[in-house]
């Protein structure tokens, strides 16, 4: 996302449900597959890939998420992991707190 800022490209985070995309200048991309840009089908079929069962999608997923959100998501998928690959994890819930306070 900061790549496609500093070249000037507006650059907004979009949470599908077990994939993330972008939106580039109104384009959606998926930074996990070379930057490639897809559309409203490629992105129900990564959805499939994530949850299982037949591609879906919802108009809302591909709506640009704030940073909360995007900081919020990560942390879940942090504390996921096995915590004792990430240092105990205690950081993690420290930093969830903080994202909360501060909404």
């Amino acid at each position: 996302m900061e790549v496609g800022r500093r070249a000037g490209i507006e650059v907004l985070a979009v949470a599908l449900p077990g994939h993330f995309c972008v939106d580039a200048g109104g384009q959606l991309v998926d930074p996990f597959h070379y930057g490639e840009a897809i559309g409203f089908d490629e992105a129900a079929s990564l959805v499939s890939a994530s949850l299982g069962g037949p591609p879906r999608a919802d108009l809302r997923w591909l709506e640009p998420v704030g940073t909360p959100a995007l900081i919020g998501r990560m942390l879940r998928n942090l504390a996921a992991i096995d915590p004792a690959r990430i240092g105990g994890g205690a950081w993690i819930t420290e930093c969830r707190e903080a994202l909360a306070a501060d909404q």
